[in-house]
């Protein structure tokens, strides 16, 4: 018999935090965070990363665990969520899964992970100093030359995907492509919830709310704080939303406006996503919170309990 997992997953400013604590205080959870932002130290207002405050005191996983000037990979999430649920697992818990990176929970579920492999800084610095001397594309070419399947799927600018291909090769012996990144069974039983939104409107009001309570909480003062790391512009902690948009904006208003912006093409993507994942079941976001708990609590307490069971 599979372990069984609850995943609460949406677009950012759904409301996953207030109903993940909500559930957490109903049923015997734990929480494992699937956010790709709120792993790194830091980085908490632009992130919307539950204070110590809002956990009210559940145990939370995968919050804080990366320096931003370090690269992470889904491969480390997965690792790292692994003994996160083993860890809720001898505390005889139920690990409930809260997030909108839709990859990390997919990896978690269902695979996702090339092995132990070791970095070697060295070859890195090798493969940074080729792309200065002979360009991106030359390197995107070696890669085609070793692994045509895997370069096929990766653009010739996305160095970061290229130079990690190149060292998967270097480390394994193994070409990138041929590494089932899948099992094909999933790991857990799983309950599978997204909230959604019929009238995008209304998502919309929210991220403005959020966007507005950022800055009140200190969203300037995080990015200058963040901007002072001096981190290399093709860090993976500076794709996260809230700090470029601050770092060129001409006033207050424009950053404003541009966060907004980004923030509701970002949860537009992430309904894309979840809107596609089997067998989740939608929840509506618009309705009362009263009523949005009990339906989640009618879903997971029949999947729990014995005769829920699905494998």
């Amino acid at each position: 018999m599979k372990p069984k997992i609850v995943v609460l997953a949406g677009p950012t400013a759904s409301g996953k935090t207030a109903l993940s604590i909500s559930l957490a205080k109903r049923f015997p959870f734990e929480i494992v965070s699937a956010d790709s932002m709120q792993i790194y130290r830091g980085m908490d207002v632009a992130t919307a990363k539950p204070t110590p405050e809002e956990r009210e005191g559940i145990p939370h996983y995968m919050l804080d665990i990366a320096d931003p000037a370090l690269p992470f990979t889904v491969s480390d999430y997965v690792r790292g969520a692994l003994d996160a649920v083993k860890e809720i697992d001898s505390h005889g818990k139920v690990p409930l899964v809260v997030g909108g990176t839709g990859f990390y929970i997919k990896a978690l579920l269902e695979g996702g992970d090339f092995g132990e492999c070791t970095r070697d800084p060295s070859y890195r610095e090798e493969l940074a100093a080729f792309v200065r001397e002979k360009g991106e594309t030359a390197l995107w070419e070696k890669l085609r030359d070793l692994d045509p399947a895997r370069a096929s799927g990766v653009h010739p600018h996305n160095v970061k995907r290229v130079m990690r291909a190149l060292e998967v090769i270097r480390e394994t012996g193994k070409k990138a492509s041929d590494h089932a990144f899948y099992a094909k069974e999933p790991r857990f039983d799983s309950l599978y919830l997204v909230l959604t939104f019929a009238d995008r409107s209304v998502l919309r009001r929210r991220i403005e709310k959020r966007v507005d309570a950022m800055f009140a909480s200190g969203l300037w003062e995080e990015a200058a704080a963040i901007a002072s790391l001096g981190l290399p512009s093709d860090a993976t902690s500076l794709q996260a939303i809230g700090y470029k948009e601050l770092w060129t904006a001409g006033d207050p208003k424009e950053a404003r406006d541009a966060l907004v912006l980004r923030t509701a093409q970002y949860a537009k993507k992430q309904t894309t996503w979840f809107r596609g994942v089997k067998n989740a079941v939608p929840l509506d976001a618009e309705k009362e919170f009263p009523l949005l708990l009990d339906e989640a609590g009618e879903l997971i307490a029949s999947f729990l309990s014995p005769s829920g069971d699905q494998t």
